[in-house]
């Protein structure tokens, strides 16, 4: 299970071990994802099946960090998650209630009646937090204005050094752990996930991402507008899912742990064609 840190004082603590000086790289060119990476890929999936049942949560992934995350939970169930294309690089501050944003969380996110009961958990690969704190907030603002409660949000940002963590007392994740923020979650990968750490550390999924990257200070003071309708889908991705998903078909052991998640459910389903199979259980 996750270290989830609740709060800086209780941050677990241990010896981290210094950056290799180059990322892992695929087995080949043609591959998206070594065996060893993409086994850790497997399990910290299924480890945020765990403590996020996707029965109680659907998952987002902010801009393209997640990208690897949030295309392996699609292809168990592609309406599980989603991908928000955005980067709120350079803001000291964004109204919650910004129509832009709204339109932009529109188009991205599942609607209220497809929600459901149904809370969102916003997953960044996060230093600082400031994208993932920014999410957290305007998303909660857009929730509000959407009639929904605002708690519906939670984020979980996934980071590889709890010494910056420490050393940062200000940064605004620091801040709203501290201060108590319920909804807000920080798990540590070097531990149990260095390859699924030095993956996120050296933006390997970017080449994969749906969506261009997306940056919010651009876009807005140049057009006044988010534009998000000139984001199309990346044909990177579907090649990501690909091999993802010919991956869980032959995967004992995914297919073991989701038996044991989802006892009442199917995990591979030969006759389905367009997923691996819909295992998460509905609300």
């Amino acid at each position: 299970m996750f270290a989830l840190a609740a709060a800086l004082p209780g941050t677990p603590s241990f010896v981290m071990p210094a950056f290799s000086a180059t990322p892992s790289r695929p087995a080949t060119a043609n591959t998206p994802l070594s065996q060893p990476q993409y086994t850790e890929l497997r399990d910290l999936v299924l480890e945020i099946f765990k403590q996020y049942p996707p029965s109680e949560y659907h998952y987002v992934g902010l801009g393209r960090s997640p990208t690897g995350i949030i295309s392996m939970i699609q292809q168990l169930d592609p309406a599980a998650a989603s991908n928000l294309p955005f980067s709120f690089k350079g803001f000291k501050y964004i109204s919650p209630d910004d129509p832009l944003l709204h339109e932009h969380f529109k188009r991205f996110l599942p609607s209220a009646s497809k929600l459901g009961t149904k809370k969102i958990l916003v997953i960044d690969y996060v230093y600082r937090g400031n994208n993932l704190t920014v999410a957290w907030e305007t998303l909660r603002g857009y929730f509000r204005k959407t009639g929904r409660a605002a708690d519906g949000v939670s984020v979980l940002g996934l980071y590889d050094d709890t010494l910056n963590m420490r050393a940062s007392p200000e940064s605004p994740i620091s801040i709203l752990i501290r201060n108590g923020k319920a909804g807000v979650h920080i798990a540590p990968l070097e531990a149990k996930y260095p390859e699924v750490r030095k993956l996120l550390q050296y933006s390997h999924f970017d080449d994969f991402a749906q969506y261009d990257s997306f940056i919010l200070d651009i876009m807005a003071s140049q057009t006044n507008s988010l534009n998000s309708h000139e984001l199309q889908p990346r044909p990177e991705y579907n090649r990501l899912g690909d091999f993802l998903r010919k991956k869980l078909r032959n995967d004992k052991t995914a297919r073991a742990v989701l038996k044991t998640l989802f006892p009442d459910t199917k995990f591979y389903n030969k006759q389905c064609n367009e997923h691996v199979a819909e295992i998460l259980v509905k609300p």
